[in-house]
């Protein structure tokens, strides 16, 4: 999720200082009392006596805090933290004498360790102060590790139009560029082009469209300089640097295109002669619109002037047929920013593929985890098959959920946590739960829903375990995503065609029901139900918890409940992951914090989502990470096995499971506590439910590709085989010396985890490939890894960040403080907070628009984005520590860049200075 907000720097109420004050003549009374102590944390109390007092009748207070008192010794309570003046007044005779004394009283601190994940860079120069080291040019280019995200801003109007980073790359690696509005300039349409050189500063490549994202492939090994150009206005963007492209149609340089032609499709239809209506497709040349257009053109390009000496250090080293197709590349652009054209696009010398890719599938890691591309070539999943998704509810009309829903309904019964004032009805769209920090939904439930059955294989986003099946939204969990037994009972009642609540049932029952929700309440109502639903063969798969606890969550720790326990890239269990001897099986939930494959992305799970941070609710993709996300992929996996198999009950998946054969074994041999019987493989499941034998004899891999950077020197593998046990691994087989892989947990077979390191002691600064052969003499499988060496240490670097503590109720800043990474890392401390409840937020503001957590921002909340959590303070708090880290959320279409606007606003000060010193729910 995106999220912005407002900055405000906490002030406290100061009195100035004062000396004793006058009233009386030198025969008159004398003020003069002392305190018990100057300063103290609140409640702070101050015992006060003027007994040293002289000549006095009379003695008033004042407290510096609109209270008063009288007497030679009162004493007095701050509660709120401050600087008070405490004012003394002695009288006699009509004759007064003043003096006064100042007290702290201290409030409560806030304090803990920020990290930045390791591939996090932050562009030097943005337009916050803080921020201001140039790297403008290729002489001063900044220099980039290998993975990398980095968070940037460019301006056309400023010195800051355009920044230049250099880095050393492979072959096939990718940079990915996303452009994003923000909060100020809404009325703009921001457009940031791509531009990547050679170490010698010959231009290579460039994407120049008017899309949101621009992506470029490297063709050969070696040190690059990338240029992020500013074209029109100012954005944030994001540079995604590793091993995976967007699958969308770019305009970049090395395209084959007809130069000085596009293609393109006018607004509005033709009319033939008979009065049918049809596209009205053509072609343009440069020609024909140069009049109209070349002067704006001309205005923009970097260069499209032949007389540009080819030396030229601005603009890198040019050929004339790379300015001619240049030129052509931003003459589409202008004319896409016309009013005249649907869409104009360049006239390819080659076709595209007919049969079309999801755009964002390369980097769904957890399907190969799964083995699910396997499976689909075995069954892709049937439209008579439902899967009944029970949460939040799901965005209905998300572009990649088109077509996937029977009906639904809405089984919130209360109108005050419903969010849409008319509790239950037979509407289960989303209209979100405020669980978000700054008010903003989680929309959990079409993450969850985008897992099972996203459309596949239709040209967008992403793919669903299941695009086959469909999906009934059961919407039960309301604002804060909370909801309740009786809710949840009832919606899969209607599930099940059971009287329920509604009055109505389906016209089919679910095959399937999804519980990305718990609690560790258990409930016997709850237990008989799922009894019945497993007497109709309806397989009921729950989150096991994110507590990272052995403590039993319910619904997923019930009889006739599947429990799915989550796993990391490297098929190890998730940070975070619930365990225990309830656990039934494992599955992908991901882990937000590393880029082990190195495609320059986070390790979590990638899925449907909404954002209405802003005034319009947008369609994105984003990553999170969870039990949550681990259900639905084996809820998907059961989809697909049941429409291979009509006839499959529920006892006939059970025993397979039992039996290992829906699973890779992970852990412990056997069932264990921290993955139950294993990791579910798709393949082996679908082949399963048919009883068919299993002719595959491969070794699968937990990744393809390992990426160490220059900062990562060891990490897991494992290695699974995806026959009946018939293989067994001969030999693991390093290619180069540097690089070594040892077993960790193996069975006899050679099959489990392995330990992969690298070696840079003697190595020269460089990228360096290498790879490992796992050989079992029938088959083999590589594994594919590049390491850097280099001189210049990187340390990770989520930007110059700002520190909140928030009233969660009227979402106002209460404290406030920065921080500069420090080897990854940032320590703060907000000061001086009264008692009550605070949440923690952190992120840039890169635009120095006065709101962080902008897109493009780094942002980060304790304990997660995701969830955030509400902090209780009535005496210090430490070690309240969480990531901060780049969003990373996708439009759902390429072409789009429209802002979202906060709806609550805290802010900044203008200096920028640091302040201060340095029931059941998701399960997500």
């Amino acid at each position: 999720m995106i999220r912005q907000i407002l900055l405000t720097l906490f002030s406290l109420s100061l009195i100035g200082c004062g000396g004793g004050g006058g009233g009386g003549s030198s025969s008159g009374p004398k003020a003069s009392f002392s305190v018990s102590s100057t300063s103290g944390q609140i409640p702070f109390t101050v015992t006060l006596d003027a007994s040293s007092s002289s000549g006095a009748s009379s003695y008033s207070w004042t407290f510096g805090d609109g209270t008063s008192a009288t007497g030679v010794n009162p004493s007095k309570t701050y509660t709120e933290p401050g600087v008070y003046t405490i004012i003394l007044t002695v009288t006699n005779d009509g004759k007064t004498n003043k003096t006064n004394q100042q007290v702290t009283a201290l409030g409560y601190n806030i304090s803990g360790t920020i990290t930045a994940p390791q591939t996090s860079v932050a562009d030097s120069d943005t337009a916050d102060p803080n921020m201001n080291v140039s790297n403008n040019s290729f002489a001063i280019a900044q220099l980039l590790p290998t993975p990398a995200i980095v968070g940037g801003f460019v301006n056309e109007f400023s010195t800051d139009s355009t920044d230049f980073y250099r880095i050393e790359l492979s072959a096939n690696q990718t940079i990915n560029l996303t452009t994003y509005r923000y909060q100020n300039n809404v009325d703009t349409n921001p457009d940031l082009d791509l531009y990547l050189y050679d170490e010698n500063q010959n231009a290579v490549d460039s994407a120049v469209s008017q899309d949101a994202s621009e992506s470029l492939t490297v063709a050969q090994d070696g040190i690059y300089y990338l240029e992020v150009r500013a074209y029109s206005n100012s954005a944030n963007y994001l540079l995604n640097i590793g091993g995976s492209t967007i699958n969308h149609v770019s305009q970049t340089l090395s395209s084959e295109f007809v130069v000085g032609e596009a293609l393109f499709r006018n607004k509005q239809n033709a009319i033939t002669a008979s009065g049918t209506s049809v596209p009205d497709i053509g072609k343009l040349t440069m020609s024909d619109t140069a009049t109209a257009t070349s002067s704006s053109i001309s205005s923009k390009a970097i260069t499209t002037s032949k007389a540009r000496t080819a030396s030229s250090s601005a603009v890198g080293h040019w050929t004339e047929e790379q300015l001619d197709k240049l030129q052509t590349l931003l003459w589409i652009k202008q004319l896409n920013k016309a009013d005249s054209y649907q869409y104009v696009e360049p006239n390819f010398y080659r076709k595209a593929s007919l049969t079309p890719n999801d755009q964002y599938f390369n980097f769904q890691w957890h399907y190969d985890n799964i083995q699910l591309e396997d499976a689909l070539d075995l069954e892709t999943g049937n439209n008579s098959v439902i899967v009944a998704v029970a949460d939040t509810g799901v965005l209905l009309n998300h572009p990649d959920l088109q077509g996937q829903f029977v009906a639904g309904y809405d089984f919130i019964s209360s109108t005050e946590s419903s969010q849409d004032d008319d509790g239950i009805d037979n509407d289960p769209n989303d209209p979100g739960d405020d669980s978000n920090f700054d008010g903003s939904s989680s929309f959990h439930g079409t993450h969850v829903a985008g897992t099972v059955a996203a459309a596949t294989n239709n040209a967008v986003g992403i793919s669903g375990v299941a695009g086959g099946v469909r999906i009934m939204p059961l919407r039960v969990l309301g604002k804060n995503g909370v909801g309740t037994s009786s809710d949840i009972i009832q919606s899969l009642r209607f599930a099940a065609g059971l009287s329920n609540s509604s009055g109505t049932t389906p016209a089919q029952t679910a095959d399937v029901i999804n519980l990305s929700l718990g609690s560790t309440s258990s409930s016997q109502a709850e237990q008989d139900l799922y009894n019945t639903l497993a007497t109709m063969d309806i397989l009921v798969v729950a989150a096991a918890g994110n507590s990272n606890s052995s403590t039993p969550d319910y619904p997923a720790a019930y009889n006739n409940v599947i429990s799915v326990s989550a796993t990391n890239i490297s098929n190890q269990r998730a940070y975070y992951s619930n365990f225990g001897s309830t656990i039934d099986v494992a599955a992908p939930g991901g882990e937000l914090t590393s880029d082990l494959n190195g495609d320059g992305f986070p390790d979590g799970v990638l899925s449907t989502l909404g954002d209405d941070s802003g005034n319009t609710l947008q369609y994105i993709y984003g990553y999170s990470e969870g039990t949550s996300m681990a259900a639905p992929h084996v809820a998907g996996v059961a989809a697909l096995m049941k429409s291979a198999n009509s006839n499959l009950t529920v006892a006939q998946f059970n025993t397979l499971l039992q039996n290992g054969d829906l699973t890779d074994d992970l852990g412990a041999a056997g069932r264990d506590n921290s993955f139950g019987y294993g990791l579910i493989n798709a393949r082996k499941a679908v082949l399963a439910a048919t009883g068919a034998v299993n002719a595959s004899a491969n070794i699968v891999l937990s990744s393809n590709s390992l990426n160490f950077g220059s900062f990562s020197d060891t990490t897991s593998i494992t290695a699974a085989d995806s026959s009946d046990g018939t293989l067994a691994i001969a030999s693991v087989t390093p290619s180069e010396s540097w690089l070594s892989i040892t077993s960790d947990t193996i069975d006899a077979n050679g099959f489990g985890t392995y330990q992969v390191s690298v070696d840079r002691t003697l190595l020269a600064d460089g990228l360096y490939t290498a790879s490992i052969v796992f050989d079992a003499t029938s088959t083999t499988e590589t594994l594919n890894v590049l390491m850097q060496v280099t001189t210049t240490a990187h340390t990770a670097d989520a930007g110059y960040i700002y520190i909140l503590a928030i009233d969660p109720e009227e979402r106002e800043t209460q404290g406030f403080t920065a921080a500069s990474s420090v080897n990854g890392l940032y320590t703060y401390t907000i000061e001086n907070l009264t008692s009550g409840e605070y949440q923690v937020v952190a992120g840039t503001d890169l635009n120095a628009d006065s709101l962080i957590c902008d897109q493009g921002d780094s942002c980060g909340a304790f304990p997660t984005l995701d969830q955030t959590s509400i902090l209780t303070i009535n005496g210090d708090a430490d070690n309240i520590d969480f990531t901060v880290s780049f969003e990373n959320s996708i439009s759902a279409s390429s072409s789009s860049n429209e802002t979202q606007q906060s709806t609550e606003l805290f802010q900044v000060p203008s200096s920028q200075e640091q302040a201060g010193s340095n029931s059941p729910s998701l399960a997500q």
